[in-house]
């Protein structure tokens, strides 16, 4: 049993990390754009602690740090832009022609199947149909629609509050990056000095864990990029720059570079091929990568440091994402991944204790 002081110590901070989580909800939008910063900054902080070993200033570590960081992402963003708007271009112009003849092809066999009559047999009629349906909506659905967009226009501040957070994420990495170090003793201050052996041992865990997560997930986050855009353009999609990119980008949240792949790269070849073939090759496409990075690439590149099974991934991530919204998905796996070290700890001192041998 706990004594009743250190019981009354679990609740008070119980409560106060649940009063922390109440509030970065509520306020969610000021947040996450910090949230992300303080991430970027405790990946680039190795980086300016080899610079600060090397006898240079904190702020100025900082400031070069960041700097080689933006010229890099120029370079890298103005490549990767060239690159998909001569796809997009080349795509824009056979796009309609696709839709059209995809279109064609399967309305009248629709129409042969449900026996409707007034089914459109193609495109054109199907728009004409669309545009005289939405010419004759009832006053109600069109107040309906009023209601929504003004609602949207209410809302308009909150969305430029987290715009203009997003657009200072430079500043915030470069203030938290350059007191990394005085954070961390500001909140050691408020540490009792005979559990502050105990918090050292728990934060150089949760550094290795946490570390190896954001690292392990930017590179292969790249990798997954690489793989997915070439094994696409082996298929002959278009787009598969495009497609490859948003889906390893989507690859930061576990599995969802394989379903947004699935979705994008199988939708393009059904327009671009017109048959079922070759989004079939897409799903074993993206089905052969996700089994290599699992078995293959994770293991050998990057280890499981994380420690999560597969099933506590999904799972963490289905519930942070019901608590909390896309907010709880943003910060699923690594909030899993630092609870996971203090159940451990829970789990060890329970096996320990008198209880378990009861």
């Amino acid at each position: 049993m706990l004594e009743k002081g250190k019981l009354a110590k679990f609740i008070l901070g119980f409560s106060v990390i649940l009063i922390l989580l109440f509030i970065l909800y509520t306020l969610r939008i000021v947040f996450i754009p910090i949230i992300l910063s303080f991430f970027m900054a405790y990946l680039l902080n190795p980086f300016v602690e080899l610079l600060e070993r090397k006898k240079i200033n904190r702020a100025a570590a900082t400031v070069s740090i960041l700097a080689i960081l933006l010229v890099a992402s120029f370079f890298l963003f103005s490549s990767l832009l060239s690159v998909i708007q001569r796809e997009i271009s080349i795509a824009g112009e056979k796009l309609p022609s696709y839709i059209a003849s995809l279109g064609n092809a399967i309305l009248p066999r629709l129409k042969n199947i449900f026996m409707l009559k007034n089914m459109p047999t193609t495109i054109e009629e199907l728009f004409i149909q669309l545009a005289n349906y939405a010419r004759g909506l009832s006053p109600d659905v069109i107040s309906i629609l009023a209601g929504g967009l003004s609602s949207a226009f209410r809302s308009t501040l909150s969305y430029v509050i987290g715009l203009l957070g997003f657009l200072i994420i430079p500043f915030y990495v470069f203030y938290i990056l350059r007191d990394f170090g005085k954070i961390k003793t500001i909140v050691w201050r408020y540490i009792p000095p005979n559990q502050r052996h105990w918090f050292d041992v728990k934060w150089d865990e949760i550094d290795y864990v946490l570390s190896a997560f954001l690292r392990g997930q930017l590179i292969l986050s790249v990798i997954m990029i690489v793989l997915y855009s070439i094994s696409l353009y082996i298929i002959g999609v278009e787009l598969s720059f495009f497609i490859g990119v948003i889906a390893g980008v989507a690859f930061l949240i576990p599995f969802m570079g394989l379903v947004v792949g699935i979705l994008l790269g199988g939708t393009m070849a059904l327009l671009q091929f017109q048959d079922f073939l070759h989004p079939l090759y897409v799903i074993i496409a993206f089905v052969i990568m996700q089994i290599l990075e699992a078995y293959v690439i994770t293991p050998k590149l990057i280890g499981q440091k994380v420690g999560l099974h597969p099933v506590v991934t999904v799972v963490s991530i289905l519930v942070w994402g019901e608590l909390l919204g896309m907010f709880g998905i943003l910060i699923a796996i690594p909030l899993t991944a630092i609870l996971k070290v203090f159940f451990k700890s829970i789990a060890d001192n329970f096996r320990n204790s008198p209880l378990f041998d009861a």
